[in-house]
């Protein structure tokens, strides 16, 4: 009975470690993306900006 117990117990702490630990390598591993892409981005590869055009004086 007490072995049952503790296996429950047991199991719940391991699934909600493994699905703590799941979500901190999910959100590194996001981090970690944001930081490549602002790394290794060339400016040369984006689309042009269009510039603001200014009104003419009448």
């Amino acid at each position: 009975m007490n072995d049952q117990i503790f296996d429950r117990e047991y199991q719940a702490g391991r699934a909600a470690l493994n699905d703590s630990l799941g979500r901190l390598i999910n959100g590194a591993e996001q981090s970690l993306r944001v930081l490549h892409k602002i790394n290794f981005d060339a400016p040369w590869k984006q689309a042009p900006k269009a510039k603001p055009r200014r009104a003419k004086a009448a």
